[in-house]
């Protein structure tokens, strides 16, 4: 596994760094219900024994887009297909600075046959903006960055600069 200096750049132009190891491209996705909760994933992790808290999202397969990764790992993790998806924010790092991820907001959903990934362990977990944040700043909700990206997409949502 090679570490990396990792940086990610927000819709308003704005840049925060990072430190991770070295994966394919990952797309992760901010999931909006009709009543503005987000919804998010309680899973087993074998690795740490423990279920955690987490933001959806997967590594994005061979000849696939990010968005249709975004939306196929909405259907496998959530059980759910948006019509409405939007690209937040993209990072870049490793060795040759290309896009890794992807973090995507959807929103407008369309019930979808679950289809999770063998041997996953997981349940859908749906809570308030505010609930999620006080997770956040609490250290409760697994990948410190995926938190940072939900309190600027919640910020840009109460700002109106963000539309689910």
């Amino acid at each position: 596994m090679t570490m990396y200096t990792y940086e990610l750049q927000f819709a308003d132009g704005s840049w925060h760094t990072f430190e991770a190891c070295d994966q394919g491209p990952y797309v992760k996705f901010f999931v909006f219900d009709a009543q503005k909760r987000i919804l998010l994933v309680n899973e087993f992790r074998h690795s740490q024994n423990e279920y955690s808290l987490r933001i959806p999202g997967g590594l994005v397969d061979l000849e696939e887009t990010p968005e249709e990764a975004a939306l196929r790992e909405c259907q496998e993790e959530l059980g759910v297909r948006p019509k409405h998806i939007q690209l937040y924010a993209t990072s870049r790092g490793g060795n040759h600075g290309f896009l890794r991820d992807y973090a995507f907001v959807c929103s407008q959903l369309e019930d979808a046959p679950l289809a999770k990934d063998h041997g996953e362990d997981l349940t859908v977990v749906s809570m308030s903006l505010e609930e999620l944040e006080n997770k956040v700043l609490e250290g409760e909700l697994a990948n410190d960055w995926k938190g940072l990206i939900f309190l600027r997409i919640k910020r840009d949502l109460e700002n109106g600069k963000l539309q689910l």
